[in-house]
């Protein structure tokens, strides 16, 4: 229907402002564009707002790393809390909603204006078609999904100056006895080989290292050394010697990472879906979040609620029956107050609550009279109204 338009047509999600300079009722006349002849739709259209309800969820994983020396750690430290496998799991950590309006594509009104050399009508709008207070600047934010990253262990280093190589020289005597006649001839050379050092003796190394750098720490900071060391050195000495004693013990007790995942859903609320359960996306410990059709996880859903704040505002849009005929009015939202819960295994785990526009009621306000209006973006209800000195 919009494309059958014969003039350059320019679409507004209502508004903030419309400044009329004089009385308007000869001026302008406005039409649902639903109930027009698509033949006479040329001329200005703005659009009513809707509110769309933005979910952002943050999600924790957690990686567990079994070290390689696990197994031996009680028996050569006695360390009893480690990590005994290796896992990935995922928790939701928190969940933000928030509502903001767009163009709603089933209330636009077709503006007529009809030129007064003695009159005057000023609108502004900015690049994406919105209607704008002249004297109110366009700020756009920009949102992104950010990944915080968070661990508690680092790439393991280890120093060689305190564990041995992972591979040994191992040196083999043989000896060789040949018989000429009745002379013996003995020959004694010798076999050399690398073989790779069992497990447990490098966890016994490790441990050996551990305990050594403890001993040595505790030397330093009792003075019992013969160099006397200033407090700056004895402080960045005992701290190296600690970072090294960590690393060691990661191998015994394993490692954990933790890092936050962020996501961002987005939901438009109808009446015709109150009190349903409305999917967002799937949830699993092992798998974090999953699309709607994945086989593993629960549905995480959300489910609105009206307030019936309007419900006794009679809806104009619905009940005027004028609908060919000129009608110098300006349609502007009355907003619903609606209550949004996030559900997860039969239980709220988020909860807010926003005016919601497409809720609401419609109104109509007559243009005679008036020379500014001013109405709030984010809902289209009206948010201030001059109205001319008789």
């Amino acid at each position: 229907m919009i494309t059958k338009l014969k003039k350059i047509v320019l679409f507004i999600s209502l508004i903030p402002t419309l400044l009329l300079g004089q009385e308007l009722k000869s001026q302008v006349a406005v039409y649902p564009v639903k109930q027009q002849n698509p033949t006479k739709l040329n001329g200005i259209f703005y659009y009513l707002p809707r509110n769309v309800v933005k979910v952002d969820v943050s999600v924790a994983k957690t990686v567990k790393v079994k070290g390689p020396y696990a197994e031996f750690a009680d028996k050569f430290l006695g360390i009893k809390n480690i990590v005994n496998e290796n896992s990935t799991t995922y928790e939701i950590a928190g969940i933000k909603l928030n509502s903001f309006p767009e163009p709603d594509p089933n209330q636009i009104y077709q503006i007529k204006v009809y030129p007064d050399k003695d009159k005057s009508l000023v609108l502004s709008f900015n690049e994406d078609g919105t209607l704008l207070n002249c004297n109110q600047s366009l700020k756009t934010k920009k949102h992104q999904l950010n990944q915080k990253f968070e661990s508690n262990n680092a790439d393991i280093n280890l120093s060689d100056d305190l564990v041995s190589p992972n591979e040994f020289e191992k040196i083999d005597t043989i000896i060789r006895k040949t018989n000429v006649d009745t002379i013996t001839i003995e020959e004694k050379f010798y076999k050399r080989t690398v073989s790779e050092k069992p497990l447990e003796i490098k966890a016994k190394e490790a441990a050996d290292a551990i305990l050594k750098l403890e001993e040595s720490r505790y030397n330093l900071l009792n003075g019992s050394n013969e160099v006397n060391y200033e407090k700056g050195s004895i402080e960045y000495m005992d701290n190296q010697m600690k970072k090294m004693e960590d690393e060691y013990l990661l191998l015994f007790k394993g490692t954990t990472q933790y890092k936050i995942i962020n996501y961002s859903f987005t939901f438009i609320p109808e009446i015709a879906n109150e009190g349903k359960n409305n999917n967002l996306f799937k949830f699993s410990n092992r798998k974090g979040i999953t699309d709607l059709n994945d086989k593993e996880g629960n549905f995480v859903s959300i489910v609105t609620e009206s307030m019936n704040v309007t419900k006794d505002i009679q809806n104009i849009e619905n009940k005027d029956k004028k609908s060919k005929t000129e009608s110098a009015y300006f349609y502007y939202r009355l907003p619903e107050k609606v209550r949004f819960d996030v559900n997860y295994l039969g239980k709220s785990i988020a909860s807010d609550e926003f005016s919601i526009s497409q809720f609401g009621e419609i109104g109509r306000l007559p243009a005679d009279g008036i020379s500014s209006m001013e109405f709030y973006p984010q809902t289209g209800v009206l948010k201030r109204i001059i109205f001319n000195q008789q």
